[in-house]
């Protein structure tokens, strides 16, 4: 048992929670960890102890085994930050490893920013990530933060693409725990990094879901002005109260921020003012906030819920509901039994091209009652979903067209461990606040949906390469795992090693083979380039992805396959011992994939052998059926009609191995 094995977010959430219910010393005292010297986890704004949340953590997930121990790993950036990392999770320096003052980091943001958004790739921002980590570390020890413990801090920088306005918040828990609703702090980065406000502002998701853009901020002016009534005292300091703010955007989402702002004050680059001037405006800004809030109607609901309900296209017409109801009823279960007027609720279409396709709003709480006749006329299986049901009521916020497609949904390093992403086969998530930030940021600003980059694969076609022929000829690649059926039924790793382990029954856990089929699935995409091996130190081939995947359940092995359009073949000593795994991504690997490329692109390829007609040997019937799926007398009577006809046409869906019966014809 290593502390890599710890794969589970839930079992970490779980950690951090008996933390909380402890507190800190006593959590330390009763697993036997000491507080973090340096690395420290940062998770809902607060920090916790990295190495002694891990060791928890590894408890949890494996409670056989139980919570590892002090002396049982080491601690810091080469263990256990990668681990919880790979699960969405952020870190810090300890506050005695770090003095940087926040006038420096905003400068710093300010200017590193706009080169960093146009030459790196979103998801590989780790320069930007830590100092905006830092940000927060920073805001927290202020004076004018700890006044108000009920305020927490979060940022973002974007969601699937980098966000044309950054942002940094500073909420009250007991008003909202997201910016996409209720009243805030929050710094501003104007889209030219030429300053960054500091604003009293409102979220704008709510209003324009509600009433569209240009309705929306209307309310959303017309609301921000009522405030600026009882915030008077923010003049004195300072700030301006009026529709002024220049966020220096033509985004959608950054005019919206416009038309929400209070009250605003802005630092110019390279005018950013000492911390001790910043926690003076925290200070007025923050002591206002209160004041806002204090006035606020009791009676106001100040936070939603979030879900995701997911529909199954071959039981549902969920296109066509939505484009013709302005309202639905859902069947729920388990926790979504509980969801409340007033959440919202992220609609998913399941199958090939999964995703979220609209919003809704829960008009009614859960009730017995049957599928209106409207509703029931989009019902592809009726069985299943007529008659008494327990079910809500669903307001149609907005349909999204094109839908914001899983794939990029994977992509976004904040959503990978998204429920659904993991358990696609229940039918109603409950979203983390996190998770439904990010969605909601991705559909109000989202990145184009032209897929990911190409990616590199390194492929071994059967045990020694014994498949290679045939796939060469016929234009394939394909796996084996053939129990296990259709690969496509299975949404994430977990449900393919829950299938492997029932079918296989193997010794260990087959996480890579897991891995594979998942993604052969879901990851190779059509473009994606593919080196082909023998063993482990050899290359027999290249060549480019062309097809979706495919199982065809009448070929003999290998099930699962996509089609490809093998650009080389050859033989090319690898510089370095190749993966074991049937299919391994490389794209990250950039020393192997380089020369890689050079020894297929520089060496000659293997040309087609002939032999002179002078030595040429018979070939018999006997020879062309060895390794056939053909019978003796099915082959001959094809041979026959070749003979008579001169021509023969062989039918077939792609990659059942048409073209392999025709050179044994030949």
């Amino acid at each position: 048992m290593v502390l890599s094995d710890l794969t589970s977010r839930e079992a970490v959430l779980a950690a951090i929670r008996e933390c909380d219910e402890l507190g800190r010393d006593r959590f330390l005292e009763k697993y036997g960890f000491r507080p973090a010297r340096r690395f420290r986890l940062i998770h809902d704004g607060k920090i916790y102890d990295s190495k002694a949340i891990a060791g928890v953590a590894y408890g949890y997930q494996f409670p056989d085994h139980g919570p590892l121990k002090f002396s049982e790993f080491s601690g810091g950036e080469e263990t256990v930050r990668p681990v919880l990392e790979r699960m969405g999770f952020e870190f810090s320096l300890s506050e005695e490893d770090e003095s940087t003052s926040l006038q420096l980091l905003l400068e710093q943001f300010l200017a590193s920013y706009p080169e960093q958004r146009a030459t790196v790739a979103f998801g590989q921002h780790g320069e930007l990530k830590n100092l905006m980590n830092s940000m927060g570390r920073c805001l927290r020890g202020l004076p004018a933060l700890k006044a108000h413990p009920n305020v927490k801090v979060s940022w973002s920088l974007g969601a699937g693409n980098w966000a044309r306005i950054p942002w940094v918040a500073m909420m009250d828990d007991r008003e909202t725990t997201s910016t996409q609703r209720g009243i805030y702090c929050v710094f501003l980065f104007r889209e030219d990094m030429s300053g960054v406000y500091l604003t009293l502002n409102q979220g704008v998701t709510d209003e324009v879901d509600k009433h569209g853009r240009t309705a929306g901020r209307d309310v959303l002016r017309s609301r921000a002005r009522s405030i600026r009534d009882s915030a008077t005292s923010l003049s004195e300091a300072g700030f301006a109260a009026d529709d002024g703010i220049d966020l220096r955007t033509q985004g959608a989402l950054g005019q919206d921020y416009e038309a929400s702002t209070i009250s605003y004050k802005l630092y110019s680059n390279g005018a950013v003012p000492p911390d001790g001037a910043i926690n003076a405006d925290l200070t007025a800004l923050l002591d206002t906030y209160r004041s806002v809030l204090a006035r606020k109607p009791t009676g106001e609901k100040r936070s939603v819920g979030f879900w995701i309900f997911q529909a199954n296209p071959q039981i549902y017409d969920i296109d066509g509901a939505l484009g013709h109801l302005s309202s639905l009823t859902w069947t729920v279960r388990d926790q979504a039994e509980h969801a409340a007027v007033g959440d919202k609720v992220f609609i998913w279409r399941s199958g090939r091209e999964a995703g979220i396709v609209g919003i809704a709003t829960i008009t009614d709480a859960a009730a017995e009652i049957e599928l209106p006749d409207a509703e029931a006329a989009y019902a592809l299986d009726r069985d299943r979903l007529l008659g008494p049901k327990l079910r809500v009521r669903l307001q149609i916020d907005r349909t999204i067209t094109p839908p914001l497609l899983r794939t990029t949904i994977a992509a976004e390093p904040r959503l990978k461990d998204l429920m659904i992403l993991r358990f696609a086969n229940y039918g109603t998530f409950p979203v983390e606040q996190i998770h439904a930030e990010a969605l909601l940021e991705m559909l109000e600003e989202p990145a184009p949906q032209v897929g990911p980059s190409p990616r590199t694969w390194l492929y071994a076609p059967g045990r020694d390469a014994e498949y290679w022929d045939e796939f060469y000829e016929s234009g394939l690649m394909g796996i084996g795992w053939n129990e296990l059926g259709d690969l496509s039924q299975f949404g994430s790793v977990d449900d393919i090693l829950a299938a492997l382990q029932r079918e296989y029954e193997p010794d260990g856990r087959p996480t890579n083979n897991a891995r594979t089929c998942y993604d052969f699935v879901h990851t190779v995409r059509p473009g994606d380039l593919v080196f082909v091996k023998r063993g482990l130190s050899t290359i027999i081939g290249h060549g480019v992805v062309t097809g979706e995947y495919v199982h065809q359940a009448d070929r003999s092995d290998l099930k699962n396959i996509r089609t490809v359009r093998w650009e080389g073949r050859g033989e090319w000593a690898s510089p370095s011992t190749l993966p074991r795994k049937t299919l391994t991504d490389i794209s990250d690997s950039a020393d192997l994939l380089a020369e890689l490329k050079r020894l297929t692109s520089v060496l000659p390829i293997e040309p087609a052998r002939s032999l002179p007609a002078s030595v040429r040997e018979p070939y018999s019937v006997a020879q062309a059926l060895q390794g056939l799926f053909m019978g003796r007398e099915a082959f001959e009577r094809a041979l026959a009609i070749w003979r008579a006809k001169k021509n023969l046409i062989i039918q077939g869906a792609p990659g059942v191995g048409k073209s392999f019966v025709a050179k044994r014809l030949a």
